[in-house]
């Protein structure tokens, strides 16, 4: 349930008689001091409204012709709106004589995608859809909710073994589907979670050559190799600032200060403030003229490299794995150049807060992990490549 949210059917408050059909105006009426905003008539029947008095909102319902009231204890109407649909979907399972025990599981994954959907990014929630996907075609036969148990889940792993799926891929499907029945039994969608005892799956990466970074010998040839194609300037672009690939395809032309040579990157996957919701770094002598050519006669808004979105999204990821084996070198994916630039920037010897800062970590703690693999490169003054 949503923070500060009470069952709407445990407590009531006492408030004036409800006002007169006169009173309704455009969906919207007033109760005495009392500004009354959503009003509305669910398809079930049930009439839910939110109420302001004195900055709080309280949930005002109609169930069998009688009025009831609850407090969301909130003053943040995006936030009482969202009770207001969480209470609301509660009320039409009491009217229809659903059990909560009985909830459908389509229904489980619908709720699970509509409330996280408000919060999550649109890339978050495209993953999401993705991993419940599977959840959706393995359970297909499976009515309700109340109907899962351990054996079901322990027959989803081994079946997703069985295609291929890394331990990583089946970890998260289940992660999403312990956090659904969490959300449901949190709103008293579920009177509880049927499964008590969760398969342990460990995330080791199903594929280890492919993690860590490229040396600065691989790093060279791939220049070499992209020179004069298409995905140069990409490459490029992020083996000289770390970037994560979707920080790279959101980057405008006003994020770059020619003058200054000076390149904003917003880190939208760590941002939680202003204080780091951008990162500031030099532009580094190769890669200043793809960039100066790039924004040339483009106003403020627009995208540094739109044209890269004419490619599907494994584009690069594709470019890059037939170069590494046309030169013979182990792919460590696209975001192994991030990794690339985390390890040479800490072994060239900079600080481990001001490395922080310019990958635009949350933790120091993750930016520590590239330090060791600095240690092995620790010859290395500076990005040589």
């Amino acid at each position: 349930m949503v923070d500060g949210a009470c069952d709407p059917l445990r407590t009531r408050v006492r408030f004036p008689p409800p006002p007169t059909e006169s009173r309704y105006r455009s969906g919207s009426f007033l109760l005495c001091s009392h500004f009354a905003v959503n009003f509305k008539k669910c398809y079930t029947g049930v009439m839910s409204s939110l109420i302001n008095r004195n900055g709080w909102y309280f949930y005002q319902w109609y169930l069998h012709g009688r009025k009831k009231m609850r407090t969301t204890k909130t003053k943040d109407l995006t936030h009482a709106k969202r009770i207001q649909k969480l209470w609301d979907a509660k009320l039409e399972a009491l009217q229809t004589g659903m059990a909560h025990s009985r909830i459908s599981i389509s229904r489980l994954i619908d709720f699970f995608i509509e409330t996280k959907g408000v919060t999550i990014k649109e890339s978050t929630l495209k993953r999401y859809k993705q991993q419940i996907s599977a959840l959706s075609k393995f359970f297909e036969n499976i009515n309700w909710v109340h109907q899962l148990n351990a054996d079901l889940v322990n027959e989803f792993v081994a079946d997703r073994k069985k295609q291929g799926k890394t331990p990583k891929a089946i970890f998260e499907e289940i992660s999403i589907l312990k956090s659904a029945l969490k959300l449901a039994h949190a709103n008293h969608l579920i009177d509880e979670i049927p499964i008590r005892s969760w398969p342990t799956i460990k995330k080791i990466p199903g594929r280890p050559e492919r993690m860590g970074f490229y040396s600065k010998e691989e790093i060279a040839e791939l220049k070499n190799y992209f020179r004069e194609k298409e995905f140069e300037r990409y490459f490029l672009f992020l083996i000289f600032t770390g970037c994560r690939y979707n920080e790279m395809l959101e980057c405008k032309v006003r994020d770059v200060n020619i003058q200054e040579k000076i390149i904003t990157i917003r880190s939208e996957k760590t941002e939680s403030s202003s204080d780091n919701q951008f990162r500031y770094l030099a532009i580094h002598q190769e890669l200043f003229p793809i960039l100066k050519s790039a924004i040339e006669n483009k106003k403020k808004d627009s995208l540094i490299f739109p044209e890269i979105r004419k490619h599907g999204y494994n584009w690069a990821r594709r470019q890059l794995q037939l170069a590494c084996k046309e030169l013979g070198i182990n792919y460590r994916r696209v975001h192994g150049l991030r990794h690339t630039f985390a390890t040479y920037l800490l072994a060239s010897g900079m600080d481990l807060r001001q490395a922080m800062a310019a990958l635009g970590h949350e933790r120091l703690e993750t930016t520590q992990k590239y330090a060791h693999l600095a240690e092995k490169v620790a010859n290395v003054n500076k990005l040589g490549y």
